[in-house]
């Protein structure tokens, strides 16, 4: 998953997206992560369910599943739904992301299963430009 670290602030998808364009998000994105790289190591994943690609490459943090979330993929969403979903589960259980973020914009598209996923594993930990912030429960 290098390809996250390829994606720079400068090719922001929020910062270029026309009507998705957030510019409360593009500003936020320092602090978001910084917040990451303070709180996690190297190796741990995390997981952006949204349009921040650019948090992965900002704080060098790998992606928990191969199937990010963003604009370009938009279409796969929305054709692949059921098979995307399934999958960022699947590997949301398996890599156990420390941080789970959610582009408020886009929560309404997850999926009840991972959804209630979520919800058994992870705790609200705070918000940036009105995205969530969850942090996995210790075991």
């Amino acid at each position: 998953w290098r390809y996250y670290f390829q994606y720079s602030p400068v090719e922001s998808l929020i910062n270029r997206r026309g009507n998705l364009a957030r510019p409360q998000l593009y500003r936020a994105v320092d602090q978001m992560s910084a917040f990451i790289k303070e709180k996690t190591n190297p190796h741990d994943y995390i997981y952006v369910w949204g349009l921040w690609p650019e948090i992965y490459y900002l704080c060098q943090r790998y992606s928990s599943s191969k199937y990010a979330f963003f604009a370009s993929r938009g279409i796969m969403i929305k054709w692949f739904k059921n098979l995307v979903q399934e999958q960022v589960l699947l590997d949301t259980i398996r890599n156990k992301p420390k941080y789970f973020i959610i582009d408020y914009y886009f929560a309404d598209l997850i999926s009840s299963d991972l959804n209630n996923y979520l919800k058994e594993n992870y705790v609200y930990d705070t918000q940036f430009a009105g995205c969530q912030v969850l942090a996995r429960k210790p075991r």
